[in-house]
């Protein structure tokens, strides 16, 4: 990574990018009842959404929320605890 150009981050490009470009598997960002899959979002996209799960991480979710993922076609990646 120390050698990779970071480029992106932001739609406008005012945000330094961090390392949003780097895929971090499957993130789902939801607003609504609306479920997006992306492998990069950047920063503007993490404002813009209600909320956000990121790939490569578990979760603590409300019932809501599983709800919401699970009626968007994401039951695969809820499990009942």
């Amino acid at each position: 990574m120390a050698g990779r150009a970071i480029t992106g981050g932001s739609i406008t490009g005012t945000t330094n990018p961090y390392l949003t470009d780097v895929p971090r598997g499957q993130s789902l960002l939801v607003t609504g009842t609306t479920v997006v899959e992306t492998e990069t979002p950047s920063q503007d996209d993490l404002a813009a959404c209600s909320y956000y799960f990121l790939g490569g991480h578990e979760y603590t979710i409300s019932d809501e929320q599983a709800t919401v993922l699970i009626n968007a076609g994401y039951s695969d990646y809820v499990t009942p605890v």
